[in-house]
């Protein structure tokens, strides 16, 4: 297996040589890789055992520099994906080295209101952006409607709905990438995947309830559709404050918000989201857990497998707490559920395995 891993890192280097990070995103430039497996990794086609920094698919400091990691377990047979995937961590790195702010605090984004009208409006929002625009006055006047959607959403959802917008930044921008870097690799993937990312989107799913995950669409298509209609300072990586949605605004027309009807979907996928929540927590609690008194911070997390109902935080891989006390944070590995101070979004109070 070490050797598949050098042979990927030397494949992929080779591919990335010949990519134009330039039309990825203005500004952006290839940052160093590495690839690894539970045992080993290859970092600048050297190969060593794996560091225990690295986990996950992401962008981390190493020494000096920022590098993009990839977990690669198994023999790599779809190198142009691979290659796009890496160019989206690269992304990443470039968001960290050019002093990106704008990062979602993502225990906030676990605290998102279950506001029935508030997802019919995003749902509304998201097949707006489902569907292509055919000109560029087409998707003008689709981000109209989106801004006047939102300006709605944002009455019902105040503060909350800033954290939606950050996710789109970092995320939604991180996705954009690896779209354009595929329109270099492989353009029938490209058309492939961006359709995927509108399917994802055209009917109320499991997805318009998971905030942060479906922030990686619908940054990625507004930026599409900005692109399109041609707006432009939007495409900023650090030194801002604005997130890419509040920076687009400037260049789009107030309008009316759409007459968007009650929608009986999106009050049905609501039900089923959060019976799926109650089900999980519910489902572990009754295997009787063991609490442990453990009052501490959350200072590190896998932000993808976390739900959370009321004051009850389910952490599916990975959670670190800061208990106060020095020392390395305590890390523990899922499942493991947190109950957390009343209303906070990072303080637990106690922590139960499952027995």
């Amino acid at each position: 297996m070490s050797a598949c891993l050098l042979n990927a890192w030397q494949a992929i280097n080779s591919r990335l040589a010949g990519l134009d990070f330039g039309a990825v995103w203005p500004g952006s430039e290839p940052f160093g890789f590495a690839l690894y497996n539970r045992e080993f990794m290859c970092l600048d086609g050297q190969m060593a055992r794996r560091d225990g920094r690295f986990f996950g698919n992401t962008a981390i400091r190493l020494e000096d520099r920022v590098i993009a990691i990839w977990s690669l377990d198994e023999e790599a047979r779809d190198w142009d994906a691979l290659v796009a995937s890496l160019a989206h961590e690269m992304f990443h790195a470039h968001q960290i080295t050019a002093g990106e702010s704008r990062y979602p605090e993502d225990l906030k984004l676990l605290q998102y209101p279950q506001h029935l009208r508030a997802y019919e409006l995003k749902a509304a929002e998201n097949a707006l952006l489902a569907e292509p625009a055919r000109t560029g006055k087409e998707a003008l006047e689709r981000l109209a409607a989106i801004k006047a959607l939102r300006r709605a959403r944002k009455e019902l959802l105040g503060e909350h709905l800033l954290q939606e917008y950050r996710a789109e930044t970092i995320e939604g921008s991180a996705v954009y990438a690896e779209l354009r870097a595929l329109t270099q690799l492989n353009i029938t993937q490209y058309d492939n995947r961006i359709a995927d990312c509108r399917a994802k989107l055209s009917v109320p799913g499991p997805l318009l309830f998971d905030i942060r995950r479906c922030a990686y669409y619908t940054g990625a298509l507004l930026i599409d559709l900005a692109v399109q209609a041609g707006l432009e300072g939007f495409q900023i990586v650090g030194r801002e404050e604005r997130t890419l949605f509040e920076l687009m605004e400037a260049g789009i027309q107030d309008d009316a918000a759409p007459d968007i009807p009650e929608n009986t979907a999106v009050e049905a996928r609501m039900k089923d989201y959060t019976d799926s929540v109650r089900a999980q927590i519910d489902g572990f609690l009754e295997g009787g857990p063991a609490w442990q008194e453990t009052p501490a911070n959350i200072v590190g997390y896998d932000p993808m497998n976390m739900i959370r109902r009321e004051d009850l935080l389910l952490v599916k891989t990975i959670v670190m707490l800061d208990t106060g006390q020095g020392g390395e944070p305590l890390t523990l590995e899922g499942p493991i559920l947190l109950q957390m101070a009343l209303g906070s979004p990072d303080r637990a109070l106690r922590y139960a395995r499952q027995a």
